[in-house]
């Protein structure tokens, strides 16, 4: 729901940045492949969870995107096998991550020289809701608890 609610920010941000058909593009904790059937000019993404992988692949082939390679990877530790691309980007993934400076730093260095790094990440105080909810005050807090248990940082963004 994340994902469709974010997305006519992640196309914008995408325009600007220039994404444009025969690029190679890096979509770093895929999730759900989202961002990367919209980079879909030559993407690889990487996620950890080999269940979730195979669901995108085989939705990401329902929908006639052939040129896209889900791999399983660890985010903060890209394959050298992809040498230098375009675009290196990640969505809500920075939030999740013990590390995500030396993510960040690793993913930079994945980049050709004037490839672009995109990242969109959550600040979770910034959310709100009209009118008042207590499913939604629980769904953050549950939230921010679990990031933080993890290592991340619900405040990143």
């Amino acid at each position: 729901m994340l994902s469709h609610i974010r997305q006519g920010a992640t196309l914008d941000l995408l325009d600007k940045i220039g994404v444009r058909p025969g690029m190679s593009c890096l979509d770093v904790g895929c999730g759900g492949g989202e961002v990367s059937r919209e980079l879909a000019s030559r993407v690889v993404g990487l996620g950890m969870d080999s269940a979730q992988l195979e669901i995108v692949r085989t939705e990401a082939i329902a929908k006639k995107f052939l040129n896209i390679d889900y791999r399983g990877a660890d985010a903060a530790a890209p394959p050298s096998s992809l040498g230098r691309l375009d675009v290196v980007c990640a969505r809500f993934l920075l939030c999740h991550l013990k590390s995500p400076f030396e993510t960040l730093s690793r993913m930079v260095s994945c980049r050709k020289p004037s490839g672009v790094l995109a990242i969109e990440d959550c600040d979770f105080s910034g959310h709100f809701r009209h009118p008042f909810s207590l499913a939604f005050d629980r769904y953050g807090e549950l939230t921010v608890e679990v990031m933080r248990r993890r290592g991340g940082d619900p405040y990143i963004g």
